[in-house]
């Protein structure tokens, strides 16, 4: 997983410059697979190999993990979850939680940002919880 993760990002970030006509030009933006034209940003192709070798040295650590406490997880619930009826209660708790989670997190992290640096054509797409 990590070596074919690492080559199919380095690989890809090759392809879409040979595509394009600018070998020589790697840009940071090509790793998330989009474009930013950016002209001071110029950089080494080994620079790229590398984040590509660190994203897939984190999504090989991640993987396992993953893997780990979803095995852990069940087995909790074959032990807890003894009537029919409470698999579905229970998914649909887990559910409302993550949900909020997702919800109120910024909320309660207090990250603002305020419509004087917003353009105006973009002012109904951002809206935000803090106090103007």
């Amino acid at each position: 997983t990590f070596l074919s993760c690492s080559l199919s990002v380095f690989v890809m970030a090759i392809l879409l410059s040979i595509k394009e006509g600018e070998f020589n030009n790697f840009s940071p933006s090509r790793v998330k697979f989009g474009l930013i034209k950016n002209a001071e940003d110029e950089i080494n192709a080994f620079f790229l190999l590398g984040n590509a070798i660190s994203l897939g040295f984190v999504g090989g650590i991640l993987g396992p993990i993953f893997i780990t406490v979803n095995t852990w997880a069940n087995n909790i619930r074959k032990k807890v979850l003894k009537q029919a009826w409470l698999k579905p209660i229970e998914t649909s708790l887990f559910c409302f939680v993550t949900a909020s989670l997702f919800y109120f997190v910024p909320y309660f992290m207090k990250h603002c940002i305020y419509s004087d640096t917003i353009p105006v054509e973009f002012q109904k797409t951002y809206k935000t919880w803090c106090l103007q």
